[in-house]
């Protein structure tokens, strides 16, 4: 099952260690990331070349540090 490929991975010990995992089609990874993750969904923009990232935080560590997340996007950032 796609849960146990998930175990496999280690991700649970990697972020409970302080790291950092990147892991693309990421829902299937949320049961095991606990209530702590930032999610990044890319997208295409309006023009041929034009991406979109929406950021959403989950959990405590996040909403401690979504200041200083939004201050480092500076011109980049667009609010929803």
């Amino acid at each position: 099952s796609s849960r146990n490929e998930i175990d496999d991975l280690g991700l649970r010990e990697l972020v409970e260690d302080g790291g950092v995992a990147l892991v693309e089609w990421g829902e299937a990874a949320e049961p095991v990331l606990a209530d702590d993750w930032l999610r990044l969904d890319l997208g295409m923009g309006d023009g041929e070349d034009d991406r979109t990232v929406r950021i959403t935080a989950r959990g405590g560590s996040w909403s401690e540090r979504w200041s200083a997340l939004t201050a480092s996007l500076g011109r980049w950032l667009v609010p929803a």
